[in-house]
């Protein structure tokens, strides 16, 4: 039987999957479901293990900051091309994607356009607002790049899938970043740096009710599209 193989950059993400998986008993069906930590140290490796076990297609899941002013939290962005900050680009299965956001539409708000992806990231408005007057891009996260290129060496078809957690009127608290390790938030780490600047508490709860958004948005799309994320198989391949 076919599988997907879907990776996020943090744990919360590969639950979310992992979870829907359980509860609508996919069986046999469920995707095979890896974080690589933020930034997606491990991405592309486990991009290339999935590869490897054979899955029909790749998936990059998770949430993504705004950078176009009219995408909201909690709205899906199904992007056509993943950009890098070094200029390369993939375009991301169209028959899929095209598939995707017919199984989507009707339950969810949906955004497309590009997404790009950072080694580093992108905190403040302002990094918002150049990045998308550099890139153009509607979106940013730290991981799809290296799951694109990974995919693309592999000859596999992949789509994007994130939710919206920061929108572009909205920074990340310095804490977010003090708090990654090894590509996760460490609680101790995020506590240290709360007590060092308290100030952040408002915009951290902020951040942490408009990340439950995106949650609730991306676990609807799991259930909504099934074990294999409406995958769509090119013209021309079989199993």
């Amino acid at each position: 039987m076919s599988r997907i193989g879907i990776v996020t950059g943090m744990p919360f993400e590969r639950d979310l999957v992992r979870k829907a998986a359980r509860d609508l008993a996919w069986g046999d069906a469920a995707p095979l479901v890896e974080a690589s930590g933020v930034g997606g140290g491990d991405a592309a490796s486990i991009t290339r293990d999935m590869a490897e076990a054979g899955v029909a297609g790749i998936v990059s899941l998770g949430v993504a900051g705004g950078l176009s002013p009219a995408i909201r939290t909690g709205v899906l962005i199904v992007p056509d091309v993943v950009l890098a900050v070094d200029g390369r680009r993939w375009e991301t299965a169209p028959e899929w994607r095209g598939q995707l956001m017919k199984y989507l539409t009707s339950s969810s708000e949906l955004a497309g356009g590009a997404i790009v992806s950072t080694p580093k990231l992108v905190s403040t408005c302002d990094e918002k607002v150049d990045l998308r007057e550099q890139s153009g891009a509607a979106a940013v996260d730290m991981e799809s790049a290296g799951i694109a290129a990974a995919a693309d060496a592999a000859s596999l078809p992949f789509v994007v899938l994130r939710a919206i957690s920061d929108p572009a009127d909205q920074g990340l608290p310095p804490a977010v970043a003090a708090g990654l390790e090894d590509g996760e938030v460490k609680a101790g780490r995020l506590a240290l740096a709360i007590a060092k600047r308290p100030g952040q508490i408002l915009d951290l709860i902020r951040l942490g009710l408009s990340t439950r958004a995106a949650r609730r948005a991306l676990a609807g799309a799991c259930r909504s599209a099934g074990p294999m994320l409406a995958f769509s198989r090119p013209m021309g391949q079989s199993d």
